[in-house]
Order: structure tokens, then C-alpha cells, then sequence
């Protein structure tokens, strides 16, 4: 899922206590509740950015509007994502997403190319590395040992 975000300018008032604030910092009253949610079904966040200048290139864009950040979430499937409407807590926290946004727009996408590895990937290649060194590490404590005994002979 690619989402493009735009946040209210300045503070906002936080929908519970007033209190005005950062509206990023509000806007995580509406994730916080269902956060843990898309890792139980092998969903997690790939890409977030924030923007740091105006536009570079646009071509036949009718208004050059440009947005603040960028998130690209991955879901397993699309009922998973539809599923996650169902986590209670979620509807309740739309409030703080209306209070924080401005404007968004969010639309399914599939990766056509990427660079990142996907988490089963990372798993097997950290159990390799942490197994590649602990062996590097046995051998070298078996290196430094023998070369002392040497030493004290």
C-alpha cells in the first residue's frame, strides 16, 4: 500500500485532552491501537520518507500539489488489510487521523523492482551471519589458545 500524506501545519489539539500538538505526534494516537496488527498476519512497513524539498519534475500535473511523506506498507493480501478494519480500536482511532491529516491519498500497489530483501530472507541471512561468526570466533579462540600454550612452553 502506497500512501501519500499530508499533515496539518503547526500544532494541532490533541481530540482527548486538547493539548496542542505535533501532528505526527497525534496521528500515532490512530496507529498505535492496531500497530502490532499487520506483523501477525506478515504485514510491515517497507519505506517511509519525508519530503525535504518541492518538486523536481512534474509533467502534466493539473495542480503541482506534492505531499509531505511517503509510507509504502506491505500487506500479505488484500483481506488481510480489510481484515485489519475489524481490530477494535481502529475505527475509534480515525478521529486523531482527521485531527493530523490534511489530505492523503492511499492506493494498492505492487513491486515491480526492489532492493530490499523480504523478511524470510533477512531471517535465514542473520541466522547465516550470526553462525558465521560464532564459527570465526571459535576458531579464533582456539588460534589465540594454542599460540599461549606455545608461548609458555
Amino acid at each position: 500500500m502506497l500512501n501519500l500524506v499530508q499533515f496539518h501545519k503547526g500544532t494541532v489539539a490533541y481530540p482527548d485532552t486538547g493539548e496542542q500538538m505535533a501532528p505526527i505526534d497525534v496521528v500515532m494516537g490512530y496507529f498505535q491501537p492496531f500497530a502490532l496488527e499487520p506483523f501477525k498476519r506478515g504485514g510491515h512497513p517497507v519505506f517511509q520518507a519525508r519530503w525535504v524539498g518541492g518538486n523536481i519534475d512534474s509533467w502534466n500535473a493539473d495542480d503541482n500539489l506534492s505531499f509531505e511523506s511517503v509510507q509504502i506498507m506491505r500487506y500479505s493480501s488484500r483481506r488481510d488489510l480489510a481484515e485489519l478494519v475489524l481490530v477494535p480500536g481502529f475505527t475509534d482511532g480515525y478521529v486523531y487521523k482527521h485531527v493530523a491529516i490534511e489530505r492523503t491519498i492511499s492506493h494498492p500497489a505492487h513491486f515491480q523492482m526492489r532492493m530490499s530483501l523480504r523478511p524470510p530472507s533477512v531471517v535465514l541471512l542473520s541466522l547465516m551471519l550470526i553462525a558465521s561468526c560464532l564459527q570465526i570466533a571459535g576458531l579464533w579462540g582456539r588460534l589465540s589458545g594454542s599460540q599461549v600454550k606455545r608461548g609458555d612452553s
